[in-house]
Formats: C-alpha cells, sequence, structure tokens
C-alpha cells in the first residue's frame, strides 16, 4: 500500500482546483505528503473531553490529507472515549494512530527534528514564538471555530464534543489549503479561484443557543443506511458524547478499501479488506452498540429486514437510497450528502417535505467520486447533531430544514446557507402510490 493509492480521491477533488494532469497530481501528493502540521496544548487545555476531541480529531483530519503531525502536548490519560484512539495515554495513542494512517505519515514530539510548517494551539495554551501560520482552535460545547494566535483563546473545559469538532473541522482545511497553494506556486499555474486557497484568519459555526451542556440521552434504535465516510463520521462524533445511549443497525455490503482511508475517521489501516460493518461496530462500547448488516438496503432486499427504526441516517450517495428509506416514512429521517467541496444535510418528518422532494433527481452516474477527509466530517457531525437536536426536543425551525456547506472559505458568509425544503411536484417518493399511502 502506498500513498498515492489512499489517497486517490483527495488527488481527484484537488483537480477541482489545480486541474488535471499527471505531473499536477504527483506536485500536488508531494506537498500534501511532506507537510507537517504542529499541533500545541498545554495540560488544562487537556483536562476535558472538548479538549481532547478538538486535537485528536484535528489530528485524524489532518493524517487523512497525508500530513505528519508534530505534537507539542503533555502526556495525560484519555477522557472518556476517543476512538480511533487505543490505550488511555493521548500522547503516545497519537503516535501510535500514524502506523494506521496514510503510508508515511508520522506523529512525533517536538524533538524530532520535523519542524511544523503550520500551527494549531489548542483554547488558551501559551503560543509558541514561530514564524509560521498559526491558528487558535477555539470554542464550547455547541460552537467552536478559529482565531488568529494573539488572540486569547478560551479554555476548552466542556463535557460536550461539538464545538470542538467543529473547530478541527474548520481548522483540518487550513494545511489542506496550503499544501495546494504551495502545489500551485511550484508548478507556476493559476488556481481556478485563487481565493478559496488563501489562509482563512479567523471562522466559527454555532449548533445554537439554549442547548444544555449535559446530554443524558438514549436514542434507542437507529439505522444507518451505509456505512461510508459521512455515516462513519456522524458515529465519530456520536461516539464522544457522555452519557449517550444508542443502538441500531448499520447496513452496508462493501469492503473498505485503501482509497477510503482518506475520509473514514473510525478506520485504521489494517482494516484495508474487512468489511465496512465490522470496522464501526468494532467500536461499539456498553452504551452505543450497533449490529451490522452485511448487505447494501436496497428495493431488492428490503423485505429480508425487520421494518427501519424510528430514526434513520442515510449518509450514502445512492440517491434511490435515500428515496427507498424515504418511503418507508420513519419518524426522523436525516440526509447527509456531500458533492465536490460542498456539503448538503436535511432533515424529514411527516408534514414536512421530504428528501425526495431535495433530491428529485438521480443523475445515475457510477463514477469514483472525489472526496476530502474535511468535507465528509463536516457532512457528518452536521447530521449527527440533527439526530440530537431532534431527540432533545429542540430540532431546527423548518427554515431550517437543509443545510448547504463549503468548508474551503468558512469566514465567507455564503458559505452557510440555511434554507427550508419546499414541495416537489414531481418528487419521486410523494407522487408514487405506495409513498401517498404510507404518508397517510
Amino acid at each position: 500500500m502506498e500513498a498515492r493509492e489512499t489517497l486517490d480521491r483527495t488527488l481527484l477533488i484537488s483537480r477541482i482546483l489545480l486541474g488535471e494532469g499527471a505531473h499536477i497530481d504527483a506536485a500536488v501528493l508531494h506537498q500534501l505528503t511532506s507537510t507537517a502540521v504542529g499541533l500545541v496544548a498545554n495540560e488544562d487545555n487537556l483536562r476535558s473531553v472538548a479538549g481532547q476531541t478538538a486535537l485528536v480529531t484535528m489530528s485524524g483530519l489532518v493524517l487523512a490529507h497525508g500530513m505528519s503531525v508534530v505534537l507539542s502536548i503533555p502526556e495525560v490519560e484519555v477522557i472518556g472515549a476517543q476512538p480511533p484512539l487505543q490505550g488511555r495515554s493521548l500522547r503516545r495513542g497519537l503516535m501510535n494512530l500514524a502506523a494506521e494512517a496514510i503510508p508515511g505519515c508520522r506523529v512525533v514530539g517536538p524533538d524530532s527534528g520535523l519542524d511544523p510548517d503550520l500551527i494549531f494551539v489548542l483554547g488558551d495554551s501559551p503560543q509558541p514564538r514561530t514564524t509560521v501560520p498559526t491558528w487558535r482552535l477555539t470554542g464550547d460545547d455547541w460552537r467552536g471555530g478559529t482565531v488568529p494566535p494573539t488572540e486569547h483563546g478560551q479554555l476548552w473545559s466542556g463535557a460536550l464534543p461539538f464545538g470542538a469538532c467543529v473547530s478541527a473541522a474548520i481548522a483540518s482545511i487550513e494545511p489542506y489549503k496550503y499544501a495546494l497553494a504551495n502545489a500551485a506556486r511550484t508548478l507556476d499555474i493559476r488556481p481556478q479561484v485563487p481565493e478559496l486557497l488563501a489562509p482563512t484568519a479567523r471562522a466559527a459555526h454555532s449548533f445554537g443557543d439554549g442547548l444544555p451542556k449535559s446530554i443524558d440521552l438514549d436514542l434507542g434504535d437507529v439505522d444507518f443506511i451505509s456505512a461510508g465516510a459521512i455515516n462513519t463520521s456522524a458515529l465519530h462524533v456520536l461516539h464522544r458524547v457522555p452519557k449517550l445511549r444508542a443502538s441500531g443497525r448499520i447496513f452496508d455490503g462493501e469492503k473498505l478499501d485503501a482509497s477510503n482511508l482518506n475520509r473514514y475517521p473510525l478506520a485504521l489501516r489494517r482494516n484495508v479488506g474487512q468489511r465496512k460493518v465490522d470496522v464501526l461496530t468494532q467500536w461499539n462500547s456498553n452504551s452505543i452498540r450497533f449490529q451490522g448488516i452485511h448487505s447494501r438496503y436496497g428495493e431488492a432486499n428490503i423485505g429480508r429486514f425487520a421494518a427501519l427504526a424510528n430514526n434513520v441516517v442515510v449518509g450514502t450517495d445512492d440517491v434511490k437510497a435515500r428515496w427507498l428509506v424515504q418511503g418507508q416514512w420513519p419518524r426522523w429521517l436525516g440526509v447527509g450528502a456531500t458533492a465536490d467541496f460542498m456539503t448538503l444535510t436535511s432533515e424529514h418528518v411527516p408534514g414536512q417535505p421530504c428528501a425526495g422532494c431535495l433530491h428529485p433527481v438521480d443523475d445515475d452516474v457510477d463514477l469514483t467520486i472525489p472526496t476530502l477527509s474535511t468535507v465528509s466530517y463536516w457532512a457528518g457531525l452536521l447530521v449527527a447533531v440533527r439526530l440530537l437536536r431532534h431527540a432533545l426536543g429542540v430540532p431546527y425551525p423548518p427554515n431550517m430544514q437543509a443545510l448547504t456547506l463549503w468548508p474551503l472559505r468558512m469566514d465567507y458568509p455564503t458559505s452557510v446557507l440555511w434554507q427550508p425544503v419546499h414541495r416537489h411536484a414531481s418528487c419521486p417518493v410523494e407522487t408514487t402510490a405506495s409513498g401517498r399511502i404510507e404518508r397517510k
């Protein structure tokens, strides 16, 4: 296994910004695999679920770019669940993770001789003296972002992971843009949209105000349609919520291949060749336990399975699968989708426009899909929070039923677009006889 194989989907998406050509792919691959990212945190910022989540998630997303990580952190004990880390030592666990990531990646200490090209400081940890681009990851339970290093960051102290996941997702796109900008300079080419590769000095995203600071919640059964990147990312988030209970099924008939490692945050290199559902259920705990179903959920085999759970998450690129699940009319349906550098997430309950109204057309194109760790992670994170808000009794209002998000420049006001879903006159779900009957 080589880095080129595992980063195939990342190279595909990079062509959108830099163009096509073997020489361009080679330059991008070189820049990705030669970039080192420094992560800095003191002990105070690593004493909470939130602080450790920010560090582990950022590390995983950066490793999925094919980059190395330089850790400037003390050794502390892992708090709660932080998969895919194994063992109870945070620093050692992250260093061991490199051996299970993209080939050639390293996670090393500050005395390794590897100098970081970019640095990210957690919360209010002291800023290192450096001339390289630097950001702070800051936030709270439900809000996260990045700010310039000269600003006083907020101590990570919360018990919930959501703001920390946001901060890591916002920050992790910066090393990717840095590598692509370097590739463009090396090749002496102009990126398709140069401003998209410019550094983002500050950005933030919030999941809303008035949400609880702790969660003691039983989701009951939740069915996940697909064990792909989006649902893997959603489960990466859910496993980090203290006192959360959940069960259900994960449907997927495929095996993990090397090119999945660029965006599956719960997958390890040793898992390549295993069934995707088994890769996810390996992280089952006493409180979160899923059954892996070694089959896709499709029209041909729907009769083999018990009825879907009340809550269903669909994270597949197969539009027809979204229609099929919606046609069973679960009480709550969350849909996560990506297209190039865009994510589209939504939720659907009886009485609202359905997933077929939002996704009325299947282009029926069967191609290798360009993907990036940060983009897939955003989709999973956003749909996971929708599920939890629904279960907590504080769902988004109808005018926020769908969210389109572009992660490359989260400082742009147009990068986050909330919108209602309108009924589609030719909805492929509601215009079928069975759909009308079930809806009534």
